[in-house]
Protein backbone atom coordinates (compact mmCIF):
# COMPACT_ATOMS: atom_id res chain seq x y z
CA UNK A 1 0.00 0.00 0.00
CA UNK A 2 1.13 3.52 -0.86
CA UNK A 3 -0.63 6.81 1.18
CA UNK A 4 -1.38 10.46 -0.26
CA UNK A 5 -3.58 13.21 1.05
CA UNK A 6 -6.59 14.31 -0.42
CA UNK A 7 -7.54 17.43 0.37
CA UNK A 8 -5.97 16.83 3.74
CA UNK A 9 -6.70 13.55 4.31
CA UNK A 10 -4.43 10.65 4.35
CA UNK A 11 -5.90 7.31 2.21
CA UNK A 12 -4.20 3.88 1.56
CA UNK A 13 -4.01 3.24 -2.37
CA UNK A 14 -3.15 -0.47 -3.24
CA UNK A 15 0.41 -0.82 -5.16
CA UNK A 16 0.41 -4.41 -5.67
CA UNK A 17 -2.43 -7.05 -7.08
CA UNK A 18 -1.44 -8.75 -3.62
CA UNK A 19 -2.64 -5.41 -1.93
CA UNK A 20 -6.56 -5.93 -3.36
CA UNK A 21 -9.41 -7.87 -1.45
CA UNK A 22 -12.33 -9.20 -3.44
CA UNK A 23 -13.81 -5.88 -3.02
CA UNK A 24 -11.44 -4.15 -4.35
CA UNK A 25 -11.06 -6.27 -7.27
CA UNK A 26 -14.28 -6.57 -8.04
CA UNK A 27 -14.24 -2.17 -8.35
CA UNK A 28 -11.21 -2.83 -10.50
CA UNK A 29 -13.08 -5.00 -13.03
CA UNK A 30 -16.14 -2.81 -13.27
CA UNK A 31 -13.85 0.80 -13.73
CA UNK A 32 -11.86 -0.83 -17.04
CA UNK A 33 -8.96 0.01 -15.84
CA UNK A 34 -9.53 3.47 -15.28
CA UNK A 35 -7.05 4.76 -12.64
CA UNK A 36 -8.93 8.00 -11.64
CA UNK A 37 -12.20 6.43 -10.94
CA UNK A 38 -10.42 3.49 -8.94
CA UNK A 39 -8.63 6.14 -6.51
CA UNK A 40 -12.07 7.91 -6.56
CA UNK A 41 -13.17 4.49 -4.89
CA UNK A 42 -10.85 4.44 -2.34
CA UNK A 43 -11.54 7.54 -1.29
CA UNK A 44 -15.13 7.11 -0.44
CA UNK A 45 -16.18 10.37 -2.89
CA UNK A 46 -18.36 11.01 -5.95
CA UNK A 47 -16.67 10.90 -8.85
CA UNK A 48 -17.77 15.13 -9.63
CA UNK A 49 -16.20 15.95 -6.19
CA UNK A 50 -13.43 13.98 -6.88
CA UNK A 51 -12.38 16.32 -10.13
CA UNK A 52 -11.83 18.94 -7.75
CA UNK A 53 -9.79 18.02 -5.23
CA UNK A 54 -6.35 18.75 -4.51
CA UNK A 55 -4.47 15.76 -4.12
CA UNK A 56 -0.82 15.61 -3.21
CA UNK A 57 1.28 13.24 -4.97
CA UNK A 58 -1.08 12.18 -8.15
CA UNK A 59 1.66 11.00 -10.27
CA UNK A 60 3.16 9.11 -7.58
CA UNK A 61 -0.14 7.82 -6.74
CA UNK A 62 -0.78 7.04 -11.06
CA UNK A 63 2.31 5.57 -11.28
CA UNK A 64 1.86 3.17 -8.04
CA UNK A 65 -1.41 1.87 -9.52
CA UNK A 66 -0.39 0.95 -12.96
CA UNK A 67 0.03 -2.69 -11.89
CA UNK A 68 -3.89 -3.35 -12.69
CA UNK A 69 -2.18 -2.87 -16.21
CA UNK A 70 -0.77 -5.91 -15.96
CA UNK A 71 -1.89 -9.73 -15.61
CA UNK A 72 -1.76 -10.79 -11.75
CA UNK A 73 0.16 -14.29 -10.75
CA UNK A 74 -2.08 -16.47 -8.63
CA UNK A 75 -0.83 -18.33 -6.04
CA UNK A 76 0.07 -22.36 -7.20
CA UNK A 77 -1.28 -23.34 -3.78
CA UNK A 78 -3.61 -21.60 -0.50
CA UNK A 79 -2.59 -22.95 2.88
CA UNK A 80 -4.58 -19.99 4.93
CA UNK A 81 -7.02 -17.45 4.04
CA UNK A 82 -8.43 -14.53 6.77
CA UNK A 83 -6.92 -16.93 9.29
CA UNK A 84 -8.50 -20.39 8.06
CA UNK A 85 -6.29 -23.31 7.45
CA UNK A 86 -6.74 -24.47 3.99
CA UNK A 87 -6.09 -28.30 3.72
CA UNK A 88 -2.80 -29.23 1.31
CA UNK A 89 -1.81 -32.86 0.13
CA UNK A 90 1.98 -34.12 0.95
CA UNK A 91 3.36 -31.64 -2.18
CA UNK A 92 1.42 -28.85 -0.61
CA UNK A 93 -1.32 -28.86 -3.31
CA UNK A 94 -5.04 -28.29 -2.82
CA UNK A 95 -6.51 -31.23 -0.90
CA UNK A 96 -10.13 -29.79 -0.62
CA UNK A 97 -12.67 -32.76 -0.33
CA UNK A 98 -16.57 -32.03 0.38
CA UNK A 99 -17.64 -33.05 3.12
CA UNK A 100 -21.08 -32.23 3.55
CA UNK A 101 -23.81 -33.12 0.95
CA UNK A 102 -25.37 -29.30 1.86
CA UNK A 103 -21.88 -28.42 0.92
CA UNK A 104 -22.01 -29.79 -2.12
CA UNK A 105 -25.63 -28.56 -2.80
CA UNK A 106 -25.08 -25.22 -2.30
CA UNK A 107 -21.96 -24.80 -4.46
CA UNK A 108 -23.85 -26.51 -7.53
CA UNK A 109 -26.80 -24.20 -7.22
CA UNK A 110 -24.07 -21.69 -7.31
CA UNK A 111 -22.51 -22.80 -10.54
CA UNK A 112 -26.20 -22.71 -12.14
CA UNK A 113 -26.90 -19.48 -11.16
CA UNK A 114 -23.77 -17.53 -12.29
CA UNK A 115 -22.16 -17.11 -16.26
CA UNK A 116 -18.80 -18.27 -15.79
CA UNK A 117 -18.76 -16.62 -19.74
CA UNK A 118 -18.87 -13.23 -17.39
CA UNK A 119 -15.87 -12.33 -15.46
CA UNK A 120 -17.87 -10.00 -13.35
CA UNK A 121 -20.20 -13.06 -12.97
CA UNK A 122 -16.97 -15.38 -12.18
CA UNK A 123 -16.08 -13.35 -9.37
CA UNK A 124 -19.36 -13.57 -7.66
CA UNK A 125 -19.36 -17.07 -8.19
CA UNK A 126 -15.77 -17.28 -6.50
CA UNK A 127 -16.47 -15.25 -3.30
CA UNK A 128 -20.09 -18.23 -2.73
CA UNK A 129 -17.62 -20.97 -3.09
CA UNK A 130 -14.87 -19.44 -0.62
CA UNK A 131 -17.82 -18.77 1.80
CA UNK A 132 -19.17 -22.22 1.75
CA UNK A 133 -16.26 -24.03 2.55
CA UNK A 134 -14.92 -21.61 4.83
CA UNK A 135 -18.09 -21.39 7.04
CA UNK A 136 -17.88 -25.56 7.83
CA UNK A 137 -14.04 -24.68 8.73
CA UNK A 138 -14.85 -22.11 10.72
CA UNK A 139 -17.81 -23.49 12.45
CA UNK A 140 -17.07 -27.28 12.16
CA UNK A 141 -20.52 -27.92 11.02
CA UNK A 142 -22.39 -26.40 7.32
CA UNK A 143 -24.90 -24.18 7.86
CA UNK A 144 -26.37 -22.27 5.14
CA UNK A 145 -27.58 -19.01 6.90
CA UNK A 146 -24.24 -18.86 8.69
CA UNK A 147 -22.37 -19.32 5.21
CA UNK A 148 -24.54 -16.40 3.65
CA UNK A 149 -23.64 -13.87 7.15
CA UNK A 150 -20.25 -14.42 6.37
CA UNK A 151 -19.87 -12.77 2.79
CA UNK A 152 -18.81 -9.83 3.56
CA UNK A 153 -16.12 -11.18 5.53
CA UNK A 154 -14.57 -13.15 2.48
CA UNK A 155 -15.38 -10.22 0.34
CA UNK A 156 -12.77 -8.68 1.87
CA UNK A 157 -9.96 -11.60 2.34
CA UNK A 158 -6.73 -11.06 -0.40
CA UNK A 159 -8.75 -11.03 -4.23
CA UNK A 160 -5.51 -13.59 -5.62
CA UNK A 161 -6.45 -16.36 -2.38
CA UNK A 162 -10.27 -15.96 -3.30
CA UNK A 163 -9.75 -16.29 -6.79
CA UNK A 164 -7.27 -19.26 -7.02
CA UNK A 165 -9.34 -20.90 -4.61
CA UNK A 166 -12.94 -20.48 -6.54
CA UNK A 167 -10.86 -21.20 -9.33
CA UNK A 168 -9.82 -24.59 -8.05
CA UNK A 169 -13.87 -25.25 -6.94
CA UNK A 170 -14.78 -24.38 -10.56
CA UNK A 171 -13.08 -27.10 -12.12
CA UNK A 172 -14.07 -29.65 -8.97
CA UNK A 173 -17.53 -29.42 -9.36
CA UNK A 174 -17.81 -28.99 -12.91
CA UNK A 175 -15.43 -32.02 -13.03
CA UNK A 176 -17.83 -33.91 -10.68
CA UNK A 177 -21.21 -32.74 -12.44
CA UNK A 178 -20.02 -33.23 -16.16
CA UNK A 179 -16.68 -34.71 -16.10
CA UNK A 180 -15.61 -31.82 -18.08
CA UNK A 181 -13.26 -29.02 -17.27
CA UNK A 182 -14.06 -25.67 -17.81
CA UNK A 183 -13.26 -22.90 -20.69
CA UNK A 184 -13.98 -19.36 -19.21
CA UNK A 185 -12.33 -16.08 -18.91
CA UNK A 186 -11.10 -16.30 -15.52
CA UNK A 187 -10.87 -12.93 -13.48
CA UNK A 188 -6.73 -13.32 -13.94
CA UNK A 189 -6.42 -10.50 -17.00
CA UNK A 190 -6.35 -7.73 -16.70
CA UNK A 191 -9.60 -5.03 -16.23
CA UNK A 192 -8.68 -3.45 -19.47
CA UNK A 193 -9.00 -6.44 -22.08
CA UNK A 194 -12.76 -8.12 -19.60
CA UNK A 195 -15.29 -6.95 -22.36
CA UNK A 196 -13.00 -8.39 -25.21
CA UNK A 197 -13.12 -11.45 -23.16
CA UNK A 198 -16.60 -11.73 -22.26
CA UNK A 199 -17.65 -11.63 -25.94
CA UNK A 200 -14.74 -13.44 -27.53
CA UNK A 201 -12.42 -15.45 -25.79
CA UNK A 202 -12.86 -18.89 -24.78
CA UNK A 203 -9.27 -19.66 -23.96
CA UNK A 204 -8.97 -20.93 -20.38
CA UNK A 205 -7.17 -20.21 -17.64
CA UNK A 206 -3.89 -20.52 -16.42
CA UNK A 207 -5.15 -21.98 -13.56
CA UNK A 208 -7.55 -24.64 -15.55
CA UNK A 209 -4.56 -25.30 -18.11
CA UNK A 210 -2.61 -26.42 -15.08
CA UNK A 211 -5.16 -28.38 -13.87
CA UNK A 212 -5.41 -29.89 -16.90
CA UNK A 213 -1.73 -31.09 -16.11
CA UNK A 214 -1.64 -32.69 -13.16
CA UNK A 215 -4.72 -34.78 -13.85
Amino acid sequence: MIKFKLNGKQIDIPSTWDDLSMVDYCEVTKKDGDILKLVCTRSGMNYENFKKSTIIGLEEVIMAMSFIRTTPKLPDSVTEIGGYKIPVNKDGGFNIQFESLAQFEDMRAVIRRYDINKPEQVSEAFINYVTIYLQKIRDGEYDHEKAKAMHDEVRHMPALKVIALGSFFTIKLLNLLTGSVPSFPHTNQTPKKSKQATTGSRKPSAYTARSRKRR
